[in-house]
């Protein structure tokens, strides 16, 4: 069995504390590597909360539909994910409720993968879409979350003409992974083509793993989002809070959903000596960032936010003598949000 990376619990992090924010300092001097993200809203599945991003893992969303049980347009989900050489349809349907309120012994979860199986023997005996389909005889299971489990099954088959894209006349490694959440099924149809030589083979797998991780993680978010939400509205008041302080800095580092880009060029105090209370204005920045895409649904790096979020936390923390003072921060802090934006540009063209 294999577990794959998972958020850390906000139970686990309120002994912790500000040992979060420490670790996560460095990130105030350098801008964090995260792949970029257009501003364009995210799907969300208000059945099981699970927000899916345009972008997972370096695949891009193609299309979206809706489908029932007849094929005509229901309440389940279809969405098309591509990267060159590769394409994931995720679903997102129910089936029988009790099946998925009670399936310890995976059944149901088995059920569904092999119906997949048994559509592609069916479409190369019948229809010659396939030929030389090969199902795998074994299968991996994956744990996450809150002890969510996904398994996985591989195939691999021929693909004749068939959509007029680089799929047909090709042989093409899949798999099918399935979980259950929220009474719902999600399911992962990976496909790629099979490349000629190891080491490509190799790179493809590699990219379908980070897809399947990628979306676990995803998944495992819906769990702790109502928490976070939490911790944002505390630390807006309360922003000396270790617990809140030290959820937002997990949540910011660990996250799929949330992208945050922090650079220095907004932190005037990094070369103030001895300043006190960076560490939280770090976070301050981080909480008004998470807010603003949760908000938008946009989960690209909200700087503008970040930094409003910030500047009102230092005036806080300075009415309690919490933060030493700082010029720059002061005058920032009378400035509206038209005019934070051009004294960002005008920071960001000084890099």
């Amino acid at each position: 069995m294999k577990t794959s990376k998972s958020i850390p619990s906000l139970r686990a992090l309120s002994s912790v504390g500000l040992v979060w924010v420490l670790t996560l300092s460095f990130i105030s001097s350098q801008t964090s590597d995260f792949t970029s993200r257009d501003q364009v809203k995210a799907f969300h599945h208000p059945q099981t909360d699970l927000i899916l991003p345009r972008e997972i893992a370096g695949f891009q969303v193609e299309e979206i539909s809706r489908y029932g049980k007849s094929g005509f347009e229901g309440d389940d989900i279809s969405i098309r994910y591509l990267s060159p050489n590769h394409k994931v349809d995720v679903y997102l349907y129910q089936r029988d409720d009790k099946l998925l309120e009670n399936d310890e012994n995976h059944q149901a979860i088995i059920g569904q993968i092999r119906e997949t199986q048994q559509v592609i023997q069916q479409l190369a005996t019948k229809k010659k879409i396939y030929s030389n389909v090969k199902i795998g005889d074994q299968a991996q299971v994956y744990t996450f979350g809150d002890g969510i489990t996904m398994i996985e099954a591989k195939m691999s088959y021929r693909q004749q003409v068939a959509n007029n894209d680089i799929f047909d006349n090709n042989d093409l490694e899949s798999s099918v992974a399935v979980a259950i959440y929220a009474h719902y099924f999600i399911k992962i149809r990976h496909t790629f083509v099979t490349p000629k030589d190891e080491k490509s083979l190799a790179l493809r797998q590699q990219k379908q793993q980070q897809f399947r991780e990628s979306l676990c993680q995803l998944i495992a978010d819906t769990e702790i989002r109502p928490d976070i939400i939490k911790a944002l509205k505390t630390f807006q008041s309360q922003p000396q809070d270790p617990d809140s302080i030290g959820a937002i800095a997990a949540y910011a580092e660990e996250s799929e959903l949330v992208h945050i880009s922090i650079q220095a060029e907004y932190m005037p105090y990094l070369e103030q000596e001895n300043f006190k209370g960076s560490e939280i204005l770090l976070v301050a920045h981080m909480a008004g960032n998470i807010n603003a895409q949760l908000k938008n649904m946009t989960f690209t790096s909200h700087d503008l936010e970040g930094l409003q979020q910030m500047l009102k936390t230092y005036q806080l923390l300075k009415k309690s003598n919490a933060v030493t003072t700082n010029a720059t921060l002061d005058r920032w802090s009378q400035l509206k949000p038209t005019q934070l934006t051009k004294l960002m540009e005008q920071l960001n063209q000084k890099k």
